[in-house]
C-alpha cells in the first residue's frame, strides 16, 4: 500500500495563511504547524513547494515556458487569449489568472495530494529532458 498523501488544497491553504500574516512569528508558527501535521513523505515535497521550487533539485527543469504555461491554462479554461491577456493585465501573478479563469468551472477526478502535484512536475521534467 503506498503512503498516504495530504491534500494540495491544504498546502494552498496554509501557504495563503502564511501570505495572510505581516508577522514573522506568526508566519513561523502557521507553518510550522501545517508541516508537523504532514506524513513524512510529503514533508520534503511541501518544503521544496514552500520555497518557491517545482522540483528538489537543482538541474531539474521543467522546460515549460510562458508559451506552454498560457496555452494549458487556455485549454483548461476554454478562454480566449483575449480573456487570457486581460486577465493577465489585472493579476499580474499566473496563479491568479489561472485562479480567475478556472473558478466556477465544475471539478472533475479526485482532489489532488502533494504527492500527485509532485508526480505531475517529475513527469514534465522527465518529459522536457527526453525531448
Amino acid at each position: 500500500m503506498a503512503p498516504r498523501s495530504s491534500p494540495f488544497a491544504d498546502f494552498a491553504a496554509a501557504a495563503d495563511d502564511v501570505a495572510a500574516t505581516r508577522s514573522k512569528l506568526a508566519k513561523r508558527d502557521r507553518l510550522a504547524a501545517y508541516l508537523r501535521g504532514l506524513p513524512a513523505n510529503d514533508l520534503p515535497l511541501a518544503a521544496t513547494f514552500l520555497s518557491g521550487k517545482p522540483l528538489p533539485g537543482a538541474a531539474d527543469r521543467l522546460g515549460l515556458g510562458w508559451v506552454q504555461q498560457a496555452a494549458a491554462l487556455v485549454a483548461a479554461s476554454g478562454a480566449d487569449e483575449a480573456a487570457m491577456s486581460a486577465a493577465w493585465l489585472r493579476h499580474s501573478d499566473f496563479g491568479d489568472v489561472a485562479a480567475e479563469l478556472l473558478a466556477g468551472r465544475p471539478l472533475s477526478g479526485s482532489p489532488l495530494t502533494v504527492a500527485d502535484v509532485a508526480g505531475a512536475y517529475r513527469a514534465m521534467a522527465e518529459a522536457a529532458n527526453a525531448e
